[in-house]
């Protein structure tokens, strides 16, 4: 089922995951994948339903945080999704995701100091990922420090993992365009 819904095969996923569910009903990927596909579909309240009865029969599965932060995240339910994004890294640490949810929603909700604090504790473990390096270069431009921005974005251009590298060099090209007068200050919160 797993398998049909990564392909866009909603459908036959559902009646998949509807089947094991009515066999097991403690079956948490059932209702992980449920829940993907009704959140997918549309259906809000009852993926959030089917990904919270995964996370009470499986409390420390990152997969469930991450959905349920996304989730939350397309509600504009902030606090939410930090929380839930947050819960994914404590509950698997090697796993550069949930930090790197977090620090995007921070960046997109302008709390660069906030998004700072999640790519400090992402760079503690994934000191050379691409893409954590590349946000902390849009924090540091964000925060007008062209230098710190640079040398950030240069480092994702030779880091780990999948990057979009074009992206970069186009930011790498603004930081060449004369600086803007003004700058917003941000208020953040400890994560």
């Amino acid at each position: 089922a797993d398998l049909e819904r990564e392909a866009g095969e909603s459908d036959a996923a559902r009646e998949r995951y509807e089947a094991a569910l009515e066999r097991d009903e403690r079956n948490a990927a059932a209702h992980i994948g449920l829940g993907k596909i009704l959140v997918a579909a549309g259906e809000a309240e009852e993926g959030e339903a089917a990904l919270r009865r995964a996370l009470e029969i499986v409390p420390n599965s990152a997969d469930v945080a991450l959905a349920l932060g996304e989730l939350f995240e397309s509600q504009e339910r902030w606090q939410d999704a930090f929380g839930q994004y947050r819960h994914a890294a404590n509950v698997e640490p090697r796993n550069p995701e949930g930090l790197l949810h977090a620090a995007r929603l921070a960046l997109r909700r302008n709390r660069d100091v906030l998004a700072t604090g999640y790519l400090d504790r992402l760079l503690q473990t994934h000191p050379n990922l691409s893409a954590g390096l590349a946000l902390y270069g849009d924090a540091m431009k964000a925060r007008g420090d062209r230098a710190q921005a640079r040398s950030y974005y240069q480092r994702a251009l030779r880091g780990q993992g999948d990057v979009d590298r074009e992206r970069i060099q186009r930011s790498l090209r603004e930081l060449d365009q004369p600086q803007q007068r003004g700058r917003r200050i941000h208020r953040a919160t400890a994560p």
